[in-house]
């Protein structure tokens, strides 16, 4: 029999306020989680936050970032949220801090945008190669990309990453502002059902078949509450490990689900004997697709400028400058009106770095590309201006 702590008596009646605040769970998920955890799940909740709870600062700047994250989603805000920071986390970059000076640089340049850390510590991967820190089996490489949270959630950076698992979720969303389901996932059940138990905001990637119908199916599955699912409920990893039901871990109630829902644009795969002409062609269609998505279910679109959408306008992956020269283009075009529904474009995501990285290759973080990035926030405020005077 497990041994009952003062600690941990103490603990428990907070326990529903700390779920419903650091993880942003449905206040019928929390309730219900809080009641059934065990007291060594209580003192593993309670664990987790031990760094989060002592800079309340941090905290503070963390909720403020949430919710500036879910008015650009729902339209609230007109700022434009940028995401910035390498393909994947690793342990051969040396110095993180450079990387969150360059963001916060920007971030004092443009005080009419939201500047973010891309922090992802996992890679989901078909066919092996390295899938990131988060799935390392060193113990050293996992507290690399801990300390990289740590440090940006001090310095009030809003961090934002792909999830890939429930245990990921578990134990890295009290420093998050927002999350992304990538291409892989987005169309996992699970996955989605871990998004509509949080209020914390979600971003969905189009999936590798670059299809609208499966994006819609995501958002629409990730707001639907505990009748539209007809009781199903969520596994939340470590949150809920130690609650069981009949020796099975518990599956909990997801509440109202999860309304602040956007998309990343992030390109698919085309056929390789397709002209330049077509492929540019079929891109502007893919994005003027989801932006028309998103205007149908009132949220908004983030260009992602370093997956499949280089080699769809003919730029290799391997160009640690594909980021902004797809932004580039793609801008132009929006200005040309050749994007439909270009109003919903509010935002960029890019693979920036101070090295290389290990999986694909990051635009190094210098005097230029930082200009590019400014000149870039530019015209997409701009295109925002000349497309609102049209509507």
């Amino acid at each position: 029999m497990e041994t009952l702590t003062q600690e941990r008596v103490n603990s428990r009646p907070e326990l529903e306020a700390k779920l419903l605040h650091h993880w942003a769970l449905d206040p019928l998920a929390a309730s219900e989680l809080s009641k059934g955890v065990s007291d060594v799940g209580v003192e593993h909740i309670d664990g987790l936050l031990h760094n989060i709870e002592s800079d309340w600062d941090a905290i503070e700047k963390r909720d403020e970032n949430r919710e500036e994250i879910s008015r650009i989603i729902s339209g609230e805000s007109d700022k434009k949220l940028i995401v910035v920071g390498p393909c994947s986390l690793d342990n051969k970059t040396k110095d993180y801090d450079k990387l969150f000076d360059y963001i916060e640089e920007l971030q004092a340049e443009h005080p009419d945008a939201l500047i973010a850390l891309r922090g992802n510590g996992a890679k989901p991967r078909t066919q092996g190669k390295f899938r990131g820190l988060y799935y390392s089996t060193d113990p050293q490489d996992r507290q690399i990309q801990l300390d990289v949270y740590k440090d940006a959630f001090k310095r009030g950076i809003p961090i934002l990453t792909e999830i890939t698992n429930t245990n990921e979720f578990a134990t890295l969303a009290p420093y998050l502002s927002a999350i992304w389901l990538g291409a892989r996932d987005m169309g996992s059940t699970d996955k989605r059902s871990l998004c509509t138990a949080t209020r914390i905001p979600v971003f969905i990637k189009n999936s590798q078949d670059g299809s609208p119908d499966t994006v819609e199916s995501a958002i629409r599955s990730i707001g639907m509450n505990t009748e539209d699912n007809e009781g199903s409920g969520v596994d939340l990893g470590f949150l809920s490990a130690t609650y069981l039901v009949n020796g099975m871990p518990a599956n909990i109630t997801v509440g109202e689900g999860n309304k602040s829902v956007g998309i990343i644009a992030r390109g698919h795969k085309l056929e390789n004997d397709l002209g330049p002409r077509t492929r540019k062609r079929l891109v502007l269609k893919h994005i003027g697709e989801l932006c028309t998505l998103a205007a149908k279910l009132n949220t908004v679109v983030l260009l992602d400028g370093s997956h499949d959408v280089p080699p769809m306008l003919d730029i290799p992956k391997t160009d640690g400058d594909r980021f902004p020269k797809v932004v580039d283009i793609l801008l132009k075009a929006a200005r040309q009106g050749r994007i439909v529904h270009a109003e919903r474009l509010a935002g960029l995501v890019g693979e920036v770095g101070t090295t290389v990285g290990e999986t694909d290759k990051n635009m190094i973080i210098n005097v230029a590309n930082k200009k590019r990035i400014t000149t870039h926030l530019k015209r997409l405020k701009l295109l925002s201006q000349h497309l609102a005077l049209l509507m």
